[in-house]
């Protein structure tokens, strides 16, 4: 109340409000919180929708070459060698992919530089999990799917075509 004598005294016609700075401050960064909440958000989902596009294409990819791997198999190669030969072949076009990512994700960290606040655009410790992310979803679809196609008779598999 002493605020409001004091502004009174010295102007009449000001209306004064007075409260906790807690709840002035609240008040003035909820769409900033909003804005945040969203923001963090979309960060968790794209990685999401990255690593089940890695996983959908990297399976996909295996099965196409099923009947490759039979044949491979016909010709005396073993399973570890096919698995090995696809998940280099996967894991160098996921290399790549990241690669291309990283560059256009760190030009458009440069662009929106100015919206960053505490957080830097270049974020190693973020590029490095996001990596490991995307390339263990390959691994991981590479193999399975590879594993399981080694396993059935060549010439089923042969035949099946």
């Amino acid at each position: 109340m002493r605020v409001r004598t004091i502004v009174a005294s010295i102007d009449p016609t000001l209306q004064v409000t007075v409260g906790p700075l807690r709840d002035s401050l609240r008040e003035s960064l909820r769409y900033s919180m909003v804005g945040a909440a969203i923001a963090w958000a979309l960060g968790l989902l794209s990685p999401t929708l990255a690593t089940i596009g890695v996983f959908g294409v990297c399976a996909y990819i295996v099965e196409e070459r099923r009947r490759e791997i039979g044949i491979r198999m016909a010709l005396g190669a073993r399973g570890a060698q096919v698995i090995r030969l696809l998940l280099a072949q996967t894991l160098t076009a996921t290399g790549a992919g990241l690669v291309t990512g990283f560059a256009l994700s760190l030009a458009a960290g440069k662009l929106l530089r100015s919206y960053l606040y505490g957080v830097s655009a270049a974020d190693p410790i973020a590029y490095a999990g996001i990596a490991l992310l995307l390339c263990t979803a390959a691994a991981v679809t590479t193999c399975v799917p590879a594993r399981r196609a080694t396993r059935i008779d060549p010439a089923i598999t042969l035949r099946c075509e």
